[in-house]
């Protein structure tokens, strides 16, 4: 099984990224590692850069990889950027 993780960087995003790899699924985690270029907190690797903003990436992203799930973390808790995320994706 194949699952993307967005926000993969943040607190859900990793701890996502942990239960998936602990049951044997094949984890993407894409991130544009926002709070470090932001606040300068220490910058963190493990993710891919991609902004979810950035359709042209998602579709080369979803060319590629054909994902069983999706989890969503992306963001600062903003209902309207989660809103956008999940329009993005759906195209």
């Amino acid at each position: 099984m194949k699952v993307l993780i967005t926000g993969a960087l943040g607190l859900v995003g990793s701890e996502a990224a942990k239960f998936f790899t602990e049951k044997g699924w094949e984890v993407t985690n894409i991130d544009t590692d926002m709070r470090h270029k932001m606040l300068g907190t220490p910058s963190k690797e493990g993710a891919i850069s991609i902004d979810i903003r950035d359709k042209a990436a998602l579709d080369d992203l979803f060319r590629s990889i054909k994902f069983d799930a999706i989890v969503i973390s992306n963001g600062p808790g903003d209902p309207k950027m989660a809103t956008e995320t999940i329009s993005i994706i759906k195209k």
